[in-house]
């Protein structure tokens, strides 16, 4: 069996790895929730929306006079000096999402294939009506569930 992975995370280093997250979370004091539907009604603004609003930014910098005089330019200004670094946050923690996925990923595997074996074995060798059980608890697992569920017959 390879290990990828070989490490036990000693309690103070998952709890400070959790307690880092709960001060992140209170850091965004101005972060926003929104539910679905919200969601999917905002514009979305991936690399080329921002490229866009960068322009725009540009523009209001060169010469603002053609703007309305309605138009916020400060709050338009903060809303994009706050995006930049919110792009910037935004990738450093899908780096390290990856990280703990990939790793989840890894130790995940390991752990299921070290679970096959057990279960293989306790299923071949085990003995004992706790043991078996406990087997055919786990060979729930295996049991696939067809995707045309027949419908009762009524008579």
């Amino acid at each position: 069996m390879s290990e990828r992975v070989n490490y036990t995370m000693p309690q103070p280093q998952y709890e400070a790895i959790k307690s880092l997250i709960v001060d992140l979370d209170n850091e965004l004091v101005f972060g926003t929730d929104l539910d679905s539907e919200e969601r999917g009604s905002l514009p979305k603004t991936g690399d080329k929306s921002l490229a866009f609003v960068r322009a725009a930014a540009g523009l209001v910098d060169m010469d603002s006079d053609f703007l309305p005089r309605s138009f916020d330019i400060p709050e338009f200004q903060q809303d994009v000096a706050l995006m930049e670094k919110l792009v910037d946050i935004n990738r450093r923690l899908e780096r390290t999402a990856q990280r703990v996925n990939d790793t989840l990923l890894a130790v995940g595997s390991e752990a299921y294939l070290a679970a096959l074996v057990v279960y293989k074995n306790a299923k071949d060798n085990g003995r004992g009506e706790e043991l078996d059980k406990a087997v055919d608890e786990m060979g729930k697992r295996f049991i696939k569930k067809s995707r045309l569920d027949p419908k009762p017959v009524e008579a």
